[in-house]
């Protein structure tokens, strides 16, 4: 009869410990994206989870390619299901990866909605003028409060 309190206590001082184990995001990756203009070029999106909760500080991100897309110039932004855009563009051009860039929530997530849906995106360019949109990339994220 003794043991079994004993089991039951140990169990719970492991399970309640595991409360306390860091919670690691995991990263997220939209599907591929055909760019009509350029026959076989793919893009896609990576952001560092596909969900955010009140401790996360920033979204990470950086648009890839499949290697058969040559230079493209981009805008990058994040916009939530009512407009509102962040306060952050990043712009420059890659061949195969991005940089990762960081967007703060504070700047984009409007703090009397819950949860809050956005779109990373990425706006694909021809040039660096920025005057041949190519297409826009976008992948989703949600935010909890």
């Amino acid at each position: 009869m003794k043991k079994i309190p004993k089991v039951l206590t140990t169990l719970l001082l492991l399970s309640s410990s595991l409360a306390f184990l860091p919670f690691k995001a995991e990263a997220a990756t939209s599907s591929w994206f055909g760019i009509a203009d350029i026959p076989g070029c793919q893009v896609r999106i990576w952001t560092d989870a596909n969900t955010y909760y009140s401790g996360a500080k920033t979204v990470d991100t950086y648009a890839e390619t499949n290697g058969k897309c040559g230079t493209l110039y981009y805008s990058a932004f994040i916009a939530d299901a009512y407009g509102t855009i962040s306060k952050e563009t990043f712009d420059g051009s890659f061949a195969l990866k991005s940089p990762t860039k960081s967007f703060n929530i504070d700047n984009f997530i409007s703090r009397n909605r819950n949860p809050v849906s956005a779109n990373v995106t990425f706006l694909l360019y021809k040039n660096s003028g920025h005057t041949r949109l190519l297409t826009g990339v976008e992948k989703i994220i949600t935010y909890y409060q």
